[in-house]
């Protein structure tokens, strides 16, 4: 399932068909970091969860399957990402199992 596309999508988006996530924000005091999170994050409903988070802190990014695990990138204000980063872990669906 994929997510409705933004007015703009960041340029260095691996996949232009992955799910966007929030709304891009642009400011010059964000910053972005790409994630891959490995364990069991397939299948278990770990990214509509990941989009879902991002969407309620109002990050931008994108988050995808790959063979990796779950690949994403968020980008947002220093404070908001760290806490986008602590609850994946944290808040992740009861039957995900996240190892790094």
């Amino acid at each position: 399932m994929t997510s409705p596309l933004p007015d703009r999508v960041l340029p260095d988006r691996p996949d232009p068909t992955a799910g966007v996530i929030g709304i891009p924000q642009g400011s010059a005091a964000e910053v972005r970091r790409q994630v891959v999170v490995r364990g069991q994050v397939q299948g278990v409903g770990f990214r509509p969860f990941v989009y879902g988070l991002a969407r309620r802190l109002r990050l931008s990014g994108w988050v995808l399957n790959s063979a990796a695990g779950v690949e994403l990138e968020a980008q947002g204000s220093p404070l908001t990402v760290a806490e986008f980063l602590e609850c994946l872990v944290r808040d992740a669906p009861p039957l995900a199992r996240v190892d790094r």
